[in-house]
Formats: structure tokens, C-alpha cells, sequence
């Protein structure tokens, strides 16, 4: 089954805002629980990416990013995780403190928000709101 995915993107650094959305087919597969959303990148840069959102244990969202871009973030609620992350020029190693993980997902499609700050070498970088909505996608 393919999904319409909408995902909206907001970055705050101090008085610096950056937004973005980005609407994609992907597929929403369930474990009970649990599930996984797949899409292919489409943003300028990110062509060649895939990313993988799975969402675990009712307060954790792990983003796997594959291609010319390469991570695996956790954001568990109330938790630091760090990550490295890799891109065609080198190597970044960031840390990820999850304020908020909210999921109302069905397997008919539903909202998937999380809320994290990003810090490298212990300084502050940004604060972050992912969220991710989906539904089905018309046969025809």
C-alpha cells in the first residue's frame, strides 16, 4: 500500500528560523504497535537518500538515512543519544535530546511529531520539530 506523506521541517537557531515541507509517496508498515515509514528523499541535494522513521515502544522514533547522506538518529523521549553523521564532505558527530515524541498512527495513515534539540562538541545547535503526516493514497 503506497501513502501520501507530508513532512514539515522547523529549525530554530536564536532569532534564525528554517522551515520546510515536503510531500512524497512512502510506505507505513505496522508490528503490532510499532511501525516503520519509508520514503524516498526529494529535496534539492538528498535525491540519491532513503529514510527509514521507526517508531518504537510508544516514546522513541529512530531516522535512518541512507545514500550520499548517511545516519541513524534515536529520539527517545527525556533521552540524550548522540549519532554520527555523514555526508559527501565528512563526518559530524551530533548529540540529540528528545523533548517530545506524540503518535496517533493507524494503519489508515495519522501523525507522527517529534520535538529535539541538536548540539556538536557540546554546543548548542538548533532546536527541531519533525512532523510527519500521512494517508493513504488514491488507487486509480
Amino acid at each position: 500500500m503506497k501513502y501520501i506523506i507530508k513532512i514539515k521541517d522547523l529549525h530554530k537557531a536564536g532569532d534564525e528560523k528554517e522551515s520546510s515541507e515536503l510531500i512524497t509517496t512512502g510506505t507505513l508498515t505496522f508490528f503490532g504497535e510499532d511501525y516503520k515509514i519509508r520514503y524516498k528523499e526529494t529535496s534539492e541535494g538528498l535525491e540519491d537518500c532513503f529514510v527509514t522513521l521507526s517508531y518504537e515502544n510508544g516514546n522513541c522514533v529512530t531516522m535512518t538515512r541512507t545514500g550520499g547522506f548517511t545516519t541513524q538518529m534515536t529520539m527517545e523521549k527525556h533521552k540524550r543519544h548522540t549519532c554520527v553523521y555523514t555526508t559527501p564532505v565528512g563526518t559530524l558527530s551530533l548529540g540529540i535530546y528528545t523533548n517530545n515524541v506524540v503518535s496517533s498512527m493507524t494503519k489508515d495513515g495519522g501523525t507522527l511529531l517529534f520535538e529535539y534539540t541538536l548540539d556538536a562538541n557540546g554546543g548548542f545547535l538548533s532546536d527541531n520539530t519533525l512532523e510527519v503526516t500521512i494517508e493513504k493514497a488514491k488507487e486509480g
